[in-house]
């Protein structure tokens, strides 16, 4: 208890005679001119806020940086990804196109029927047609493409 005692009174101290409550009459400093008490814990107490104010302002700058440089770290990737062309053209086969086969597998799998593979390659061929004359998502409006979608 003495202990905390001794460092309420020096709390106190720092802050000035207001702290103690009213002051002595008999002081030879009349109340509206501070003594060098409180002349000291006002600077002090300017110095210290100024001192709080200057760090949190440097931790806001350099947060503020770091987010800057990240947020243009990623606007540099988003803008590498638009331009990389993303080809989803592939060739299928089977049942609702599920596995991808090229030219020269198809004439493996179909060198004792090759009406079957004219067949095929008519039916990809009106496919491929129809896919590029149909799919232009880039001249699709929004209801129309919700329209595709249902």
């Amino acid at each position: 208890m003495a202990a905390l005692e001794h460092f309420d009174n020096l709390i106190r101290r720092a802050l000035g005679r207001s702290t103690f409550g009213p002051s002595d009459t008999l002081s030879s400093n009349p109340w509206y001119l501070p003594s060098a008490d409180d002349v000291i814990a006002t600077l002090t107490m300017l110095v210290f806020f100024l001192g709080a104010f200057l760090v949190l302002l440097a931790c806001k700058l350099v947060l503020g940086m770091l987010l800057l440089r990240f947020a243009r770290n990623r606007y540099q990737d988003m803008k590498k990804r638009e331009n990389k062309n993303y080809s989803s053209e592939g060739k299928r086969l089977g049942a609702w196109g599920i596995a991808e086969v090229d030219d020269d597998k198809k004439r493996w799998f179909y060198d004792d029927d090759p009406e079957h593979l004219k067949k095929m390659k008519e039916k990809e061929r009106a496919a491929k047609e129809k896919a590029g004359a149909e799919q232009d998502f880039g001249k699709i409006s929004r209801y129309e493409l919700v329209k595709r979608i249902w």
